[in-house]
């Protein structure tokens, strides 16, 4: 009995964190001296963004910042 409600308990977990997901930061550079060169022969900063559901999703409206006081730094395209 124990082992079946850890086992519900793990299961009903897991599937709330993926219904509530929403997209995330999973990697970042910040300061790209010797990474990844763009396009342009750049080594500019770069974040990428995971989103864990899977299902197309909407960023207008979202924004990246590095300052508390300015939100509004960066609006994603």
């Amino acid at each position: 009995m124990n082992y079946l409600m850890k086992s519900m308990t793990v299961f009903f977990l897991l599937s709330s964190v993926s219904a509530f997901s929403a997209p995330m930061i999973s990697e970042f550079m910040a300061d790209n001296r010797r990474t990844i060169i763009d396009d342009d022969d750049d080594r500019s900063d770069w974040i990428e963004i995971f989103n864990p559901d899977g299902s197309s999703t909407n960023l207008n409206g979202w924004f990246l910042t590095d300052d508390p006081g300015h939100n509004l730094k960066w609006r994603f395209p």
